[in-house]
């Protein structure tokens, strides 16, 4: 008696296992036939206008149905390799335009450094001038009275 109520109990536990695997293999049939459907007749109606063609999730489901699919058609094969050749091409371009933007912007900032760099360098004697303030020999800066009573003539008889 012991032994039947294992062997039923044995039983249930495979049942209810094997079910739950089959609904899995199922479910996953399930979704393969659904992505199998929309490829192909996505690609019948494709006709070679870009704008359907596939891009990101679409396009990777669909790249996966075809790497797992034992024959697809020739039109959805097409159709799918179409979106990625596509899609490469949009990731080129947007990987283009973001390095330009990247470029401009390091451009700019590099030109906005040097023009400070040379308003200061420049403006730097012109402002010693206005400040009473020259070069003396040397390098040294000296005041205009301190530069001798020549110097400081000019300066007071002006």
């Amino acid at each position: 008696m012991a032994a039947a109520a294992s062997t039923r109990l044995l039983a249930f536990m495979l049942a209810a296992m094997w079910g739950n695997r089959q609904a899995q293999w199922l479910s996953g049939e399930e979704r393969t036939a659904q992505t199998r459907q929309r490829v192909e007749a996505d690609a019948r109606e494709w006709a070679r206008r870009a704008s359907l063609l596939y891009a990101e999730a679409r396009l990777e489901d669909a790249s996966a149905w075809l790497a797992n699919s034992a024959s697809p058609n020739r039109i959805a094969r097409q159709f799918i390799t179409e979106s990625q050749v596509q899609s490469r091409r949009r990731l080129i371009r947007r990987r283009a335009i973001l390095s330009t933007i990247a470029f401009c912007a390091l451009l700019t900032m590099l030109l906005a450094v040097s023009a400070a760099h040379d308003r200061r360098t420049s403006a730097g004697p012109a402002h010693r001038e206005l400040s009473g303030v020259a070069e003396g020999p040397g390098g040294t800066a000296h005041s205009v009275v301190e530069s001798g009573p020549a110097v400081s003539g000019l300066v007071v008889s002006s």
